[in-house]
């Protein structure tokens, strides 16, 4: 089976998503869904995972307290998309 930008777009049609078969719908349906929940973890997690990371090379001591401090202080130093760099 060939794959083409074309037949792409055929499947986002409604008639194209109608040609479909039950299991491939699933397929499609359950890899899009993936594909988002993925990206949103990931969005939502970020900011953490960047300020584990400093922690974890500073000699900070790590808790939820100085967490929220470090978290407030990136923002007011260097905005909020700081708390996204390097993801």
């Amino acid at each position: 089976a060939s794959f083409s930008l074309k037949s792409l777009f055929k499947w986002i049609t409604a008639d194209g998503w109608k040609s479909l078969n039950d299991d491939t719908k699933v397929m499609v349906t359950n890899f899009i869904c993936g594909g988002v929940a993925g990206a949103t973890a990931k969005t939502f997690i970020a900011p953490f995972d960047r300020s584990k990371l400093i922690f974890q090379t500073t000699s900070r001591k790590f808790g939820v307290s100085p967490l929220m401090k470090f978290m407030r202080e990136t923002v007011k130093r260097n905005g909020v998309r700081a708390l996204w760099r390097g993801h």
